[in-house]
């Protein structure tokens, strides 16, 4: 009997309650292909893994690059609130790094999101302390669900 690796056990922590890990599918060298299922849906997936340094290569200039369009929008006084990976796309081709639904942004003159009073608008898990108790938002706000998501 094989025992799982170390990877394997790490990753199968990181996805808890989203995936569960069944078995490694291959690998090569772009990274590992893991067979797993989706709790919420009861379905299997594939899940790719890139090798570790490429990773962290891959992840810190992604972040760069949606800091910088963030920091664009912020200095036009414009405030994301929902910065997710969901609304961060890779351009085909040259991989950028996009930042997409500006949906219920803030500022340049729009009198900001339309919300009913005590509703919160943002995605839970990677909003602000302050956009979670519908405090004063600013640019940090995005920067701090930018973290969260790196």
């Amino acid at each position: 009997m094989t025992h799982p690796s170390a990877d394997f056990l790490d990753l199968q922590a990181a996805l808890a309650g989203e995936y569960s890990l069944e078995r490694e599918l291959g690998r090569g060298g772009m990274g590992v292909v893991y067979l797993a299922r989706d709790v919420q849906l009861d379905r299997d997936v594939a899940i790719k893994v890139l090798p570790t340094a490429l990773a962290h290569n891959a992840a810190a200039r992604v972040m760069r690059e949606v800091a910088w369009a963030l920091a664009y929008a912020h200095g036009r006084g414009i405030v994301h609130l929902d910065v997710k990976p969901d609304n961060i796309l890779l351009e085909a081709g040259s991989g950028r790094a996009l930042i997409t639904d500006f949906g219920i942004a803030h500022g340049g003159g729009d009198p900001g999101p339309v919300t009913d009073h005590g509703k919160i608008m943002g995605t839970a898990n990677f909003m602000s302390p302050e956009q979670a108790a519908s405090g004063p938002m600013d640019g940090r706000s995005d920067i701090c669900s930018l973290g969260v998501v790196g």
